[in-house]
């Protein structure tokens, strides 16, 4: 049986849910729900209910953050896997984001379609992709609700993502840019599309009657940076009963983007139980679980659902957003990677615990003391338990919070004093060894020599190493790549 995917979106007031089994030719839902809970306080609980009810802790846990709360900016980079756009995001970000970057978890995802499906990242010409980053302490407020729940998420996306899975996955026909509106009670998303690929999106909190402004500033915004292109359709997530988008209201077609739509999928099922109008209400979190039917691989003997086998590896997919910090990706990597002995280890973690304990109170309490602690602890376990999961999520947590400031103070010299033209593949810093490695690209051996002496020049580096350098080829631009290790001064001094 293929695994058990598990989607929740949070909202004022809601827990909208969705559950799946995924292979990379087919989705198959099989619940959906839209959970209401009071505010304050009724958060937490109504995860836990959701939690027992749909066993959501045996399941792949994937969640996002709505658009209002992340930054997302399209830019351009220089060719390169998605490892080495990786490490050069946060010298990009430093230039676009409106908050220091050493407060943000950083991100991106490519939108660009072929015919086929995705365009790939290019490693010998430019990459269009959206930047995204989040404040750190978004990020651990939900986090926090979500271990406050016994849960811990896999993956933490942005609602945009979603709403470009759904566009790509329907392929909408239509030449003419349109928009996929999301309104909501304090905010609003609006991602304006052309030719199902992703152009601009926006999200913003309001208001009263500030809503339709913002919506005409959004269209004005857009058809003055793309050549005067105009949106005279737009599609509603969610729609509001009695909602009027006034003016230019009268040249807008506002329609209803219901989960009709996904029977056009090629390879969704549905489950029969579930209801079309409670699937109405949760479409961004299908659009966040249904990429492996836009990324299919070629091979025509994929299994069926039923075939599956529940630790079958995913075939490799285009990168995709997910702001879990560093720490709790590597935790949950190597989980996956141990799953049958970790599921051992567990089982005997507690008995060996109930075990002491039972032992203990053998030597330090009288026959009907034991007997009547033992039924507690039997009563009591399911809590101990989940106590003890809280306990190790907060710990990762917490070790993320404190992570050590050096790298970060590093990276902003070495990004103020190497020259203009210079491009950081990787960078690597080891704090065992105190050194630091840079893996760089440059437009020629002078500028790459440039580079070196511009390093050791720096304050935070007591030697600058050249490691090699060699010539490579970009279409028909010829570059070099060169190595370099530094061996770090007293870090303290940069803080």
């Amino acid at each position: 049986m293929a695994p058990l995917t598990t989607s929740i979106e949070i909202n004022p007031e809601k827990i909208n849910l969705v559950q799946a089994r995924i292979n990379s030719k087919a989705v198959l839902l099989t619940a959906c729900e839209e959970a209401s809970f009071e505010i304050p306080g009724g958060l937490v609980p109504s995860l836990k209910k959701l939690s027992e009810k749909y066993n959501i802790c045996k399941s792949q846990l994937v969640t996002f953050i709505p658009r209002h709360q992340v930054f997302l900016k399209k830019i351009t980079i220089p060719p390169g896997s998605p490892r080495e756009i990786k490490s050069m995001l946060r010298f990009e970000a430093e230039k676009h984001l409106p908050f220091p970057a050493e407060d943000a978890v950083i991100d991106f995802f490519s939108v660009l379609q072929d015919k086929a499906g995705s365009l790939p990242l290019s490693e010998t010409s430019n990459n269009i992709i959206f930047l995204a980053a989040v404040k750190k302490s978004t990020v651990e407020t939900l986090l926090a609700v979500f271990a406050a729940a016994g849960l811990m998420p896999d993956e933490i996306s942005i609602s945009t993502f979603a709403v470009n899975n759904l566009v790509a996955s329907l392929k909408l026909p239509g030449k003419e840019p349109f928009a996929v509106f999301k309104p909501g009670k304090e905010y609003f998303e609006f991602d304006i599309f052309l030719n199902n690929t992703l152009l601009m999106s926006r999200g913003l909190q309001f208001s009263n009657g500030m809503l339709s402004k913002e919506i005409e500033n959004t269209i004005t915004i857009f058809s003055s940076e793309n050549s005067g292109l105009k949106i005279d359709r737009v599609l509603s997530l969610n729609y509001l009963a009695g909602f009027d988008i006034e003016k230019p209201g009268s040249e807008l077609k506002l329609e209803t983007f219901n989960s009709t739509v996904l029977k056009e999928i090629e390879g969704l099922s549905i489950a029969p139980e579930i209801l079309p109008e409670e699937l109405n209400k949760c479409l961004l979190p299908v659009g966040l679980i249904i990429e492996p039917l836009i990324y299919r691989q070629s091979s025509k003997h994929e299994p069926s659902l039923e075939q599956t086998p529940a630790l079958t590896r995913r075939p490799a997919e285009p990168h995709k957003p997910n702001f879990l910090p560093e720490e709790i990706k590597d935790g949950i990597i190597k989980k996956r990677k141990n799953k049958a002995y970790s599921a051992f280890a567990a089982i005997a973690a507690g008995v060996a615990v109930i075990f002491s304990l039972v032992y203990g109170l053998t030597v330090y309490r009288n026959a009907s003391s034991e007997r009547q602690m033992a039924k507690m602890i039997e009563q009591h376990k399911p809590e101990l338990q989940n106590l003890k999961k809280i306990n190790d999520t907060l710990a990762l947590i917490t070790r993320f919070k404190g992570k050590n400031p050096g790298a970060l103070a590093v990276l902003k010299e070495i990004s103020a004093g190497l020259p203009s033209g210079i491009y950081i593949r990787n960078f690597q810093y080891d704090l065992s060894q105190n050194t630091v490695t840079l893996d760089a690209r440059a437009g020629s051996y002078a500028a790459s020599s440039k580079a070196i002496t511009e390093l050791s020049k720096l304050k935070c580096f007591s030697q600058v190493s050249n490691k090699g350098a060699h010539a490579v080829k970009i279409g028909e631009t010829g570059l070099v790549d060169f190595e370099v290790t530094c061996v770090m001064n007293d870090t303290e001094s940069l803080n």
